[in-house]
């Protein structure tokens, strides 16, 4: 399976689990009381610091960030929009995970690639993940063969 649809309508609710801890989704299932259809491991690494790429907010709090992009996907339950970390912030949503790099804005490939060269965007490949959604789906996208950034956005797309 390359990609994962869940309809908005069938979502009643989205929760970001995250910390400095590390667990793996196993622990992280075993510790919640009320269970969720679906653990997605969207943890994105500094492989120097141990920390995540990327801003993620959770509980309108930055966990961390500052790093790479701060656009992504601010939510509160099923209410979804792409926007930027200081926005998110400013509207008061309760979870917002950015994108690394972002790779598709407002139905158009628009990569964000702050913090990295262009080799890596243009050449670099390796397996990579994508989430994303439309007026009707929440899109984990997920190939099974390595390629670039600017493919997968291309992909994305297509999806």
């Amino acid at each position: 399976m390359e990609e994962l649809r869940i309809k908005l309508d069938d979502i009643d609710r989205i929760v970001l689990y995250g910390g400095k801890d590390r667990k793996t989704a196993q622990q992280v299932l075993n510790a919640l009381k009320d269970k969720p259809d679906f653990i997605i491991n969207a943890t994105m690494y500094d492989m120097k610091s141990g920390l995540t790429i990327s801003d993620t907010i959770i509980d309108n709090k930055v966990i961390n960030g500052g790093n790479y992009t701060d656009r992504g996907l601010a939510f509160n339950d099923n209410d979804l929009t792409q926007t930027t970390t200081p926005v998110a912030l400013a509207a008061g949503f309760n979870y917002f995970l950015a994108g690394s790099p972002n790779l598709v804005e407002n139905g158009a490939v628009n990569i964000d690639c702050k913090g990295f060269s262009t080799w890596f965007i243009t050449k670099g490949q390796s397996k990579r993940l994508a989430m994303g959604f439309d007026d009707n789906e929440l899109l984990f996208y997920f190939p099974k063969q390595e390629m670039t950034i600017t493919e997968l956005a291309d992909d994305m797309m297509l999806a």
